[in-house]
């Protein structure tokens, strides 16, 4: 799984997709970035599975 070096990486991912319309305009990709980052400190914090790529898919379809 690939992880951003930082939420800005994120942020801009995200807005990229908006520009793309991949997302809708009204996204707040803010709020987005910080689930799929939420989550992902979980996952990792209490050790709850692995962070593979099937947790990050599973993560952007409930997320986005």
């Amino acid at each position: 799984m690939y992880c951003y070096s930082t939420p800005a990486d994120a942020i801009t991912l995200l807005r990229d997709g908006v520009g793309r319309g991949d997302l809708p305009p009204d996204s707040n990709i803010e709020v987005l970035a910080d689930l799929i980052y939420g989550a992902m400190w979980y996952h990792l914090l209490v050790q709850h599975g692995p962070l593979d790529d099937q947790f990050a898919h599973e993560i952007v379809r409930a997320v986005i």
